[in-house]
């Protein structure tokens, strides 16, 4: 974010495609940036930054894919075929209804297809939802605010959630605020504090 915000658009999508090969979420910002070059024009700053960061994700992933093809695939099937972590509100859904919607109870190493469906569904509106709230709002939302947003949402509706994804959410409040004001990373806002 901070290589995009400083005009570097080959360098932020290296970047983003390196945080990419690691996981998943920095994909979501190249759809916040996708969203804001479309509202102010400039698709074209979008396409070297999404050129760059498929190019630094193929630097890192085609060797290995192509050396070690089944553990590179692992992670895709892994994640096709786990189930709602016990943390998740997909998880909680299925307590509370004794299994009785999705899929309902699975045997072991059964893929849970329903679910998949619906939070691959869920995510899709979200995702509209939060670039409609880019393309509508009266100012330009800035890229923190909608990669917040964009990321609680996958947090909150995807089937997995662990802990440490929490850390995903850091960026965008530690991100220059309204034009001018401080990063609240070296003094967090009074009302992190409550005073």
């Amino acid at each position: 974010m901070l290589a995009w915000a400083r005009s570097r658009p080959v360098l932020a999508g290296l970047l983003l495609g390196l945080g990419v090969a690691a996981k998943f979420y920095p994909l979501l910002l190249l759809g916040v940036l996708f969203v804001l070059c479309l509202r102010a024009g400039r698709l074209g700053t979008w396409a070297t930054t999404a050129t760059a960061a498929a190019v630094a994700w193929a630097a890192v992933n085609v060797p290995v894919a192509a050396l070690a093809p089944d553990n590179w695939s692992w992670f895709f099937v892994f994640s096709r075929e786990r189930p709602a972590n016990p943390e998740s509100l997909w998880n909680i859904a299925l307590h509370v209804t004794d299994s009785r919607i999705l899929d309902g109870p699975l045997a072991a190493g059964e893929t849970p297809a329903v679910l998949n469906a619906v939070v691959t569904l869920c995510l899709l509106a979200l995702a509209a939802g939060v670039a409609w709230l880019a393309l509508a709002a009266p100012v330009r939302p800035r890229v923190a605010q909608l990669a917040f947003l964009l990321v609680a949402g996958f947090l909150l509706l995807n089937k997995v959630w662990s802990p440490q994804f929490s850390l995903w959410l850091l960026p965008s409040p530690c991100s220059r605020g309204p034009a001018g004001a401080p990063c609240c990373c070296g003094r967090p806002p009074r009302s992190w504090s409550g005073s």
